[in-house]
């Protein structure tokens, strides 16, 4: 999961049993996914809490099969637990919602930071690769070149 937000964490739970896999999150991930005030889930019929989530440092590798791995970076800003996913050898990131096609995530929630969530854009996704495919929660997908020149960062 890229952050603990409802919207992001609604199946994980049913999908990690049903596949027999671990949910990967950033830091603080258990604190905001098992809380339902953090995870927006508050405002919905009933609260989700997900539990077990497998925390992962900026710079941690993730191993998915002998020909596929994905890097860990810390992208806070949309929440405290935002996480890019990063296969360098094809060139795509899973960023959740730290940033969209022409827009980037909300702050307004708990945890969330305009400040912080610039930063990550700028030092974090904007360090990748022009050609970087960019997969967001919301959005098409884009690359970091066509980002990069929305935002007038050089």
């Amino acid at each position: 999961m890229t952050h603990s937000h409802y919207d992001h964490i609604g199946a994980a739970g049913e999908l990690a049993d049903y596949w027999d896999a671990p949910i990967y999150g950033g830091i603080t991930s258990n604190e905001n996914a098992e809380n339902p005030k953090v995870n927006l889930s508050m405002f919905m019929d009933e609260p989700y809490i997900l539990k077990n989530v497998v925390e992962k440092n900026d710079g941690d590798i993730i191993q998915l099969d002998e020909n596929h791995a994905l890097k860990v970076t810390e992208t806070p800003g949309h929440t405290t637990d935002g996480v890019t996913y990063y296969d360098e050898e094809h060139k795509i990131a899973f960023v959740g919602d730290t940033i969209f096609e022409g827009s980037y995530g909300r702050t307004d929630f708990p945890g969330g930071s305009e400040e912080i969530l610039f930063k990550s854009i700028k030092e974090k996704i904007f360090s990748l690769p022009n050609d970087t495919k960019l997969f967001s929660g919301h959005s098409n997908p884009t690359t970091v070149a066509l980002e990069r020149n929305r935002y007038y960062y050089k």
